[in-house]
């Protein structure tokens, strides 16, 4: 990724990474559903500056006539959550992070 973020945002180059895995042929669809838990986070992150919230549920969105069931479920899931009557659920309780591992002894 490019350090000079004013030339290129970086909101737009880490998607611009996660599209260039997540469209290549044959990518693990495991691989894809992380992506797109990642994108539904990032969606409360990113202002919305130059329309990255819609391309996130763009992308989001291109998902859910996948061939894989399980992606095309998350997708329908989480385009739904992207709709104004999920913000402050979305914000309060669904993207809350995700607390740091503690190993048991």
């Amino acid at each position: 990724l490019s350090s000079n973020s004013e030339e290129y945002p970086l909101d737009r180059q880490i998607l611009d990474l996660i599209e260039s895995i997540i469209f290549r042929v044959g990518v693990a669809t495991d691989t894809i559903s992380y992506a797109l838990s990642t994108l539904l986070k990032l969606y409360e992150k990113f202002k919305d500056q130059e329309g990255i919230r819609e391309r996130i549920l763009k992308i989001v969105r291109s998902f859910e006539n996948h061939a894989d069931l399980e992606v095309q479920k998350r997708a329908c899931e989480y385009a739904k959550l992207f709709d104004n009557v999920w913000d402050v659920d979305r914000k309060k309780e669904i993207c809350l992070a995700v607390p740091p591992f503690k190993p048991t002894v």
